[in-house]
């Protein structure tokens, strides 16, 4: 004896629409705790600490791929949504950065926007030439040798 065919109209319509949202949900939750993963800290119980440089002019993608490549962020993608969602992708400010490896992705893009807190005690002597300046400026860590020199000559300052 044949099974009688069920009725299409009540079945098959609302089982694949609902089969659809539960598959969608299903990827909604895993994309949401995947992301929410790649902005945890890269180790809990170690303490490793990295210095991270930003330079003037560096690029939010540079920056975030950099970050990366150092093993500073789990992931660079959630770095990435998260600092454009947030609207701080263009607010990270160049300089050093001591990085804690137990740091997440938020309290590390907040240190970058907030700016380095590095402070160097720095005495230039009277009458020092730009060339002395530059010099003591280099050994205290807080310029590249050469750059203010670059600086005096780019923008034609006396010293």
């Amino acid at each position: 004896m044949p099974y009688p065919e069920k009725d299409r109209t009540v079945y098959g319509d609302h089982s694949r629409t609902i089969i659809l949202v539960a598959g969608a949900l299903l990827f909604l939750v895993l994309a949401v705790a995947v992301f929410i993963g790649g902005l945890w800290p890269v180790s809990r119980g170690d303490s490793r600490e990295l210095i991270f440089g930003i330079a003037e002019g560096d690029g939010f993608r540079e920056i975030t791929d950099k970050l990366g490549e150092v093993r500073a962020i789990r992931s660079p993608l959630a770095f990435k949504i998260y600092a454009l969602v947030t609207g701080e992708a263009g607010k990270m400010k160049p300089g050093e950065y001591e990085i804690i490896s137990s740091m997440s992705a938020p309290e590390i893009l907040n240190m970058f926007v907030a700016g380095p807190q590095n402070e160097v005690a720095v005495l230039i002597p009277d009458g020092a030439s730009v060339y002395e300046i530059d010099r003591i400026l280099r050994e205290k860590g807080v310029l590249v040798a050469g750059s203010l020199l670059d600086l005096v000559e780019k923008e034609k300052l006396e010293g």
